[in-house]
């Protein structure tokens, strides 16, 4: 087989793997607002004193690139060890709200995470979300990236961001899921490397890297490969 039909074939195979993990798609009637793809140039941040990141790509390397937004639901069979790996600070929420008041985080209003909330404004901000208990959140969004790689021939999976949802309701009376604040993912690692999980992965951090979550697919996109580079 021609080395480019080949890999176009592995890329397909690809995509309907990763869109399959955790569950399945979602594509029409979704719940989460505010899913438009992303432009280019976002995470314009200093980097946190915590902040762990993954071994550049080189661009040249990418073959192709991904963008989902994956909904976990923490009362799901197959999140178990995550839940109670976070149960220790009471909910995963809890432990993003508590990292971002002790300046171990970045966190931010939206998902481009261009509006920093500085520790101060957080607990201001987060009276100001309806909807919102950071003791009983059990959904979240996680925004992320896939990229294949060519010369290694393989995925390889970047989270981004991960936001509690909070339930808001529409003009017309439906309920809808909204972030209620994005965590910037490499500045949690460090703290979420604190908290050990009983099956599997060693930590939270290693639980997240190794995709040993369940997660439904609720939007996809392209994206330019040097957003998922840095």
């Amino acid at each position: 087989m021609k080395p480019h039909i080949l890999c176009a074939a592995m890329i397909t195979i690809a995509l309907a793997a990763l869109c399959a993990q955790g569950s399945q798609a979602q594509t029409a009637g979704s719940t989460i607002g505010h899913l438009n793809a992303q432009a280019p140039g976002e995470y314009a941040v200093v980097n946190p004193r915590y902040e762990i990141n993954w071994p550049r790509i080189p661009e040249a390397e990418i073959a192709w690139g991904r963008r989902l937004w994956r909904i976990i639901d923490m009362q799901a069979a197959g999140n178990e060890a995550l839940r109670a790996a976070a149960a220790s600070s009471g909910t995963l929420a809890m432990l993003f709200v508590n990292a971002a008041a002790n300046s171990q985080v970045f966190a931010g209003s939206d998902a481009r995470l261009n509006h920093r909330l500085q520790p101060e404004r957080l607990t201001e901000y987060l009276k100001a979300s309806p909807g919102f208990n950071a003791s009983q959140c059990s959904r979240y969004l996680i925004k992320e990236d896939w990229l294949f790689s060519a010369a290694e021939n393989r995925l390889v999976a970047r989270i981004q961001a991960i936001a509690p949802l909070r339930e808001t309701t529409a003009a017309d009376g439906t309920i809808e899921e909204q972030p209620a604040f994005w965590v910037y993912y490499p500045s949690i690692r460090e703290t979420l490397r604190a908290h050990p999980v009983e099956q599997g992965a060693k930590n939270l951090d290693q639980l997240f890297e190794l995709r040993q979550f369940q997660s439904i697919v609720d939007s996809a996109g392209a994206i330019r490969t040097s957003t998922a580079l840095r």
